[in-house]
């Protein structure tokens, strides 16, 4: 097969994939600049210009004084929990949205043996499945991150179960943090270390900067796995995408700003 033939990758899926990837990346990127400007903000801060309360509009026409020492302090105390709750969401969306554009993708290609059905669009937890079930036996990766992928799935398994404690129970754990969790599919299920006693006790989910960097790797790497295991099984490419071979350096102003080559 000629390099052009072992290129040939499905458009749309490729423009899926490499709007989700850059947006990814730019998460990270984003989340570690403003923990580091957050930081130089704290250092730089004259404590003596705090004692007086500022203006802060909160609707088109209210507004509430807020102590400048106050809220410093809150921001402070509470940056890394919000900063890394924030991103989370953020990590989860992105990679949500690329599988359901992927499933949706190859429905209409006839490449999920239900032709004739209508389309109905899975929760998250089933849409996971497909595609840890899709990469279970793949060849596409190196020896290391297929060495890894059941963790790897376990830790994008962890995400969604952290993010819906985070919408729907208050950021705090409960047993439905493990009785939803995934297990199948080659998945080696991944739980925060303090899980069991924030279960009895009802603690709030706490994500540290370096647990967000480890989530937000699995999810870029899973992409990248799944995105050429589509491609190599259903379209016919031999060649997984590689930011070398294809001359792609990174554009951290598409990262940062969603700016995207195709409408996807």
């Amino acid at each position: 097969m000629g390099a052009e033939s072992a290129v040939k990758r499905n458009k749309y899926i490729l423009a899926v994939f490499l709007a989700t990837d850059d947006a990814l990346q730019g998460i990270l990127g984003l989340h570690t600049y403003t923990a580091a400007i957050q930081q130089l903000a704290i250092s730089s801060i004259n404590r003596g210009k705090l004692d007086h309360a500022v203006q802060q509009r909160i609707t088109h026409e209210w507004a509430r004084a807020i102590s400048l020492r106050t809220f410093v302090s809150e921001v402070e105390n509470s940056f890394e929990f919000v900063h890394c709750r924030t991103t989370l969401l953020s990590i989860v969306a992105n990679f949500e949205i690329a599988l359901r554009r992927f499933r949706k993708s190859m429905w209409d290609d006839d490449h999920l043996g239900l032709k004739g059905k209508d389309y109905n669009e899975p929760d998250y937890r089933p849409l996971l499945r497909w595609a840890f079930q899709l990469v279970k036996n793949t060849k596409s990766g190196s020896a290391s991150m297929l060495q890894r992928l059941p963790k790897t799935c376990g830790d994008v398994d962890n995400a969604r179960r952290l993010r819906n404690l985070s919408l729907h129970n208050n950021n705090k754990f409960n047993e439905s943090y493990v009785d939803n969790v995934i297990s199948d599919q080659g998945v080696q299920p991944q739980y925060e270390r303090n899980y069991l006693t924030g279960i009895k006790n009802r603690e709030p989910v706490f994500l540290t900067d370096q647990r967000i960097e480890e989530l937000g790797y699995s999810h870029i790497e899973l992409l990248h796995i799944l995105h050429n295991t589509i491609q190599r099984k259903f379209y016919g490419c031999t060649r997984d995408y590689n930011y070398a071979n294809e001359g792609k350096a990174p554009e951290w102003y598409r990262m940062v700003s969603g700016r995207r080559d195709a409408d996807v």
